[in-house]
């Protein structure tokens, strides 16, 4: 996460899924022609994250009326990627709060497991480190640094 972040600008990049979905909104849009690195989807509601990886991937949120039911304000738009940290994949996330999850939910935000322990993931590869822990944390201090 804050190597991806480190490319794109740095730890500001870094937001948190325990924002509401209107937020999150707010935040993609302010994110647009970027990345967005949204840190622990255990933060965010089980009830609305599959909606909300929708709006991320649809690059647009929703439209509001003003009290007179009449169109509100202009519809917010961004065109981003976005990354998410977990340890739940948003099938498991969801499946907590009885939801399902569809196909084209997954497609807007694919899995990349990093579970070194199970012989799978992005730190198969040690680069001469002890272990994945001790590569996360050089790539950590590296990014601070640099």
């Amino acid at each position: 996460m804050q190597v991806a972040a480190s490319v794109y600008g740095g730890p500001r990049l870094v937001r948190s899924w325990r924002s509401t979905d209107n937020a999150l909104e707010s935040i993609a849009a302010a994110h647009s022609n970027g990345l967005l690195v949204l840190n622990e989807i255990g933060m965010c509601d089980p009830r609305i994250v599959g909606e909300t990886v929708y709006m991320l991937g649809n690059g647009t949120g929703k439209a509001r009326a003003n009290d007179r039911g009449q169109a509100g304000r202009q519809v917010q738009e961004w065109c981003l990627l976005f990354l998410s940290t977990g340890e739940k994949t948003l099938a498991q996330h969801m499946a907590d709060a009885n939801k399902e999850l569809k196909a084209d939910m997954e497609v807007r935000m694919l899995a990349v497991p990093a579970d070194a322990s199970k012989g799978l993931g992005m730190f198969d590869v040690l680069n001469g480190f002890e272990d994945a822990a001790a590569l996360s944390d050089a790539l950590k201090a590296r990014v601070a640094k640099y």
